[in-house]
């Protein structure tokens, strides 16, 4: 930001220059005292200015009443999950109030290596919402001798997608053996992103005890894994926030739910981590998930905190999350707040879905990455290889 737009900032914030837009007669939710406050909210060059009916700007909107929630941030997604790109995945969350997705694209690099980066960061670029990629920490994803993967990352590439800008942290590490283990390789690669003071997402499945300390001495401070409400306690009590799952395959959001109180849920993230473009258009992404845990009780504003101001604060989004002068102005229009049916969304004070609807151009196509299209390699392969090999006239389908 230069001197000229902090100043006008602070001028249409102060109530000296019109805000370019105000949003009148609307219901904000405050995620950082949960509640309620009822007035007019006024937005500037993309940001929030404020709360007051003193404000004044040329373009208003009649919230009628609605509730303005701040959008929606997951932590932890994995767009390939989707089997689309990155602009089409957008304009598949953004109706249900995404605004803000850290994406994970294992599947990809594990078979492109940087390239496979490149092209989700080139194909973000054609969609409002606002994609930061973690680096993928384990590719391969196994050793060697049990997958045979198209890249290997190292120390070195993570700190390539650093240096160009490429990625916001490293992604889940997988191998929390190699971290509890103190492996060479893992330290490496673990002190490129502390060294850099970058987000370390993690993954440690019934992970306990004194492994479980060495996990978070490494600098993890979150974890997508937990399946039962001790796991999440274990991991709350080191610190460390727990991502609820609520995607296509993962759902441990409502047994986890149990275990959250007015104590810990500060420290509590809902995310999709694996979701199909079916539910994503029948179902619906962090929307559902909020709708899942009112339904399992949790207090409405507690929900969307779960989804907006506790990944800010986890994943270190200081500019997002709530609805605060000078945070970038993704909010939602929500009739009501326990059915939670999103009607419109704003990314950076512009209208960029309603009704269910994306309402601006998805251009999928991104030029420069045929190379990608060539991909998978078989020393002999005939069709004689797919013939099933049937001893009556009936077969076993996982799937049609």
């Amino acid at each position: 930001m230069d001197k000229t737009t902090l100043k006008q900032l602070i001028d249409q914030a102060a109530g000296r220059q019109a805000a370019d837009m105000v949003i009148k007669n609307a219901k904000v939710v405050d995620v950082y005292n949960g509640r309620i406050i009822e007035g007019t909210l006024a937005i500037g060059n993309g940001r929030f200015l404020g709360i007051s009916d003193d404000y004044l700007a040329p373009k208003v909107i009649d919230a009628r009443g609605q509730y303005v929630v701040p959008g929606l941030i997951d932590p932890h997604i994995h767009i390939e999950s989707a089997n689309v790109s990155p602009a089409v995945f957008g304009s598949l969350v953004t109706p249900h109030g995404t605004t803000t997705i850290l994406a994970d694209p294992h599947e990809i690099v594990n078979v492109a290596g940087m390239r496979g980066l490149e092209y989700m960061v080139a194909s973000a670029k054609k969609t409002a919402l606002d994609i930061k990629y973690t680096m993928p920490s384990c590719v391969p994803t196994a050793n060697p001798t049990l997958e045979t993967s198209g890249a290997v990352i190292t120390a070195a590439e993570i700190q390539d997608s650093y240096d160009r800008n490429l990625t916001y942290g490293l992604a889940e590490f997988m191998n929390y053996p190699g971290v509890v283990n103190a492996d060479d390789g893992v330290l490496d690669e673990l002190l490129v992103s502390l060294n850099a003071n970058k987000l370390i997402d993690g993954h440690s499945p019934a992970l306990k005890e004194q492994g479980l300390n060495a996990y978070a001495a490494a600098g993890i401070r979150n974890d997508h894994e937990c399946t039962q409400v001790d796991e999440m306690l274990d991991r709350i009590s080191r610190g460390m926030y727990v991502y609820l799952r609520y995607g296509t395959v993962s759902k441990n959001m409502s047994t986890l739910l149990k275990g959250v109180t007015p104590q810990n849920a500060r420290f509590c993230c809902l995310c999709g981590d694996d979701l199909q473009s079916v539910t994503l258009r029948e179902t619906g992404h962090l929307d559902e998930s909020i709708r899942v845990a009112i339904a399992n009780g949790i207090d409405p504003i507690m929900a969307i905190q779960m989804a907006t101001i506790n990944t800010a604060q986890c994943t270190g989004l200081a500019d997002r999350g709530g609805i605060a002068p000078g945070l970038k102005a993704d909010f939602l229009l929500v009739d009501d707040l326990e059915q939670f049916s999103v009607n419109q969304t704003f990314i950076n004070g512009q209208k960029v879905a309603a009704s269910g609807e994306y309402l601006l151009t998805t251009e999928d196509s991104v030029t420069g990455f045929d190379d990608l299209l060539q991909t998978v390699h078989l020393d002999t392969f005939t069709a004689h290889q797919l013939k099933l090999n049937l001893t009556s006239d009936k077969a076993h389908v996982i799937g049609l």
